[in-house]
């Protein structure tokens, strides 16, 4: 988790070459700050409050950022006030150690009661790769204080729910509709989550060679973005392990040989 280290590398050359050669690297592990948004609050709409946050560990020397910065009267500070609030608002505290640079964040809800009803349905993340999951959340205020229920549909068409948090795995992107209701009126919101497609992979046909000899690895993507990142494995067997295309070292025995490839705009793989 933190920590330092010496990282030690020996290169041995292949017969009937014998030479090792060393060379080491210090690595230094910086330990995230440890951040407190504060507990969840309740007020009645239109009030204001204090944001009570706080941070500990590393330097314990921190830059301090609350957003939405915009309903804060001191966004710097670890404590703040609000602005007048006629909504539920989750604010994220984030402190960055001054001296390592490692930041880390946390989050509290203040919860309004009273007013008219209303909600905000976020996702987090909004945005995710095919095959990954989205986290919804229903923040109502005002209204009577009681949520009697709530209803979550999907367009595209598919997905259903009663629960006011439920998680989503869609396989395309896909706005989310909530409605709530407190047994006097009913409110809606929606939110939009984003699908990234993954590469389209392939490390090419297998091949046979004469025992002793090197060959080339023919490895392709396609999808997303179009600029890849390539890592093939076992490296150590390969001249540049990095690039589509790369040659093997003489082989002496079978090998299987896998392609990774991130979508560097995406960071899907």
């Amino acid at each position: 988790a933190s920590g330092g280290c010496q990282l030690k590398l020996n290169v041995s050359s292949l017969p009937p070459c014998n030479e090792i050669v060393t060379d080491s690297l210090g690595l230094t592990i910086n330990a995230l700050p440890l951040v407190d948004a504060g507990e969840d609050q309740t007020i009645a709409y239109g009030e204001s409050t204090v944001l009570n946050g706080s941070a500990s560990g590393g330097s314990n020397s921190f830059d301090y950022l609350w957003a939405p910065a915009e309903l804060l009267s001191q966004p710097n500070n670890p404590s703040t006030a609000t602005l007048a609030l006629t909504e539920t608002t989750e604010f994220i505290l984030t402190a960055t150690d001054i001296v390592s640079t490692c930041s880390n964040s946390d989050s509290t809800i203040i919860y309004i009661t009273g007013g008219p009803l209303s909600i905000k349905a976020i996702a987090n993340p909004e945005s995710i790769c095919y095959g990954d999951s989205s986290q919804l959340y229903a923040l109502p205020t005002g209204g009577s204080g009681t949520i009697e229920y709530y209803h979550w549909t999907s367009d595209p068409p598919g997905f259903e729910s009663s629960l006011p948090n439920p998680r989503v795995s869609p396989a395309q992107s896909t706005t989310y509709t909530l409605e709530i209701n407190d047994g006097i009126s009913s409110a809606w919101d929606d939110v939009l989550v984003e699908v990234k497609p993954l590469p389209v992979v392939s490390a090419g046909a297998d091949q046979d060679i004469p025992h002793g000899t090197y060959t080339t690895l023919h490895g392709s993507a396609q999808g997303g973005s179009g600029e890849y990142a390539y890592l093939w494995s076992p490296a150590g067997l390969l001249l540049q392990p990095d690039i589509p295309e790369p040659q093997t070292l003489k082989l002496y025995e079978s090998q299987n040989f896998n392609l990774r490839v991130e979508d560097i705009i995406s960071g899907c793989f």
